[in-house]
């Protein structure tokens, strides 16, 4: 399921960029998961959330992109589409017990750069391109405990299994007839195993609804099999049978993949507006490959709720509007990697009967990447489509009701 999913420089490193993980009504309010309750959709990353369902849930997004990179008085720009996550989940023990698996991109690689370098005697012209990334397979159980009537407590569990694969290929060519060509192709196949724990609180004071969430991810090691193809030329791009070909099959390595911690808090207020805002932090200083060194990972992100109607019900048009930033896991010439993303979208209900909780939404992100090189730019505007199905309490999936 490995997608080509990044067209940017930046995703050269390591495994690649980390995708974002969250449902959309969650990522357009700032990605802030860990604590919060859409006015309309689901939200499952935390996996203590699937104890407070009562009715099947199931939720798709994908998403196109497009990015424009500029570097000096150079620019260009690449648009394509792509998938976000699947999520399932269902009841138990309706609001007591929950079932949720996902399956999501966990990074993406995607680059194609060339660089001339020319000297008294030649032109070299040096090539990189690779794509691919690792994917999440998550499964999460989770308990929901009443404390009282308006204090609730839910704690989860959840097992990840990551997997995936990278190409990476590097050419060079020279200008000078007497000088061969030569590549090199490294294929990296790459999966870890790891667990996480979730806990979640909320509180009910007269209008007002006060969420506390933590999710914990512990270290996990990557387990890493490399088989790389390096080839000289001796008929320009074509091989034969004269040419040089060194096969180094089957490397087996071992990388740790960090802790993560994450800590949100929310409340809605009059089930009209709602805020939310969360921190991340991984330590990803542990984690090496290709002799890269990275460095901690910390993220803040504010989101914004409003719903479009004063009728009491639940599933009115509502607003999302989100803020996030992000700073470290490359060092790039003495300075920490930064992301800041823009978004704001839509949720549109589908199906107004029995409190169905049905969505459609969709929403922009617009994605500034920084680095400390001053001539370097990166832009990525992102636009979002999301499907959230949620039939009604008394619904019964693909099944037509008798009497409405």
């Amino acid at each position: 399921m490995a997608q080509n999913l990044n067209v940017s420089p930046l995703s050269y490193y390591g495994i690649g960029l980390s995708e974002q993980s969250e449902t959309f009504n969650q990522r357009l309010m700032g990605a802030t998961s860990t604590a919060s309750r859409p006015f309309l959709g689901s939200n499952l990353s935390n996996p203590a959330n699937a104890s407070k369902l009562s009715t099947t849930v199931f939720d798709l997004g994908m998403y196109s992109s497009v990015q424009r990179i500029e570097e000096g008085n150079v620019s260009a720009s690449n648009q394509n589409t792509r998938f976000s996550y699947l999520y399932f989940a269902f009841p138990i023990k309706a609001n007591s017990i929950g079932f949720s698996a996902s399956l999501k991109p966990y990074t993406s690689m995607g680059y194609f750069n060339k660089s001339e370098n020319q000297d008294a005697l030649q032109t070299t012209t040096n090539t990189f391109w690779g794509k691919g990334g690792l994917n999440a397979l998550d499964f999460a159980l989770s308990k929901q405990f009443v404390i009282d009537s308006s204090f609730f407590v839910a704690l989860g569990a959840q097992y990840r299994f990551l997997f995936g694969s990278t190409d990476q290929t590097q050419k060079t060519e020279f200008s000078l007839g007497g000088t061969l060509p030569f590549s090199s192709h490294t294929t990296t196949s790459m999966n870890a195993s790891s667990f996480s724990l979730g806990l979640d609180l909320e509180k009910t004071i007269n209008n007002t609804t006060v969420f506390a969430g933590v999710v914990l991810h512990n270290k996990s090691t990557l387990e890493i099999s490399k088989n790389m193809l390096t080839t000289t030329f001796k008929n320009q791009n074509t091989i034969d049978v004269v040419d040089t070909i060194n096969h180094l099959k089957d490397e087996q390595l071992t990388t740790q993949l960090p802790t993560n911690i994450s800590i949100g808090l929310g409340a809605n207020f009059n089930k009209r507006v709602g805020f939310s805002v969360q921190y991340d932090l991984s330590d990803w200083s542990s984690f090496s490959m290709n002799n890269q060194t990275f460095t901690s990972l910390s993220s803040l992100s504010l989101g914004t709720q409003i719903a479009l109607s004063a009728k009491e019900k639940e599933n009115v048009p509502t607003l999302f509007l989100g803020v996030r930033s992000s700073e470290g896991f490359l060092n790039l010439n003495g300075t920490d990697l930064i992301r800041r993303a823009f978004s704001g979208g839509l949720a549109l209900p589908v199906g107004l009967r029995n409190k169905s909780n049905t969505a459609l939404i969709f929403g922009i992100e617009l994605a500034d990447y920084i680095t400390g090189e001053t001539t370097y730019s990166e832009t990525h505007f992102n636009f979002l489509f999301g499907l959230s199905i949620t039939p009604g309490v008394y619904d019964k999936w693909f099944r037509k009701p008798k009497i409405d």
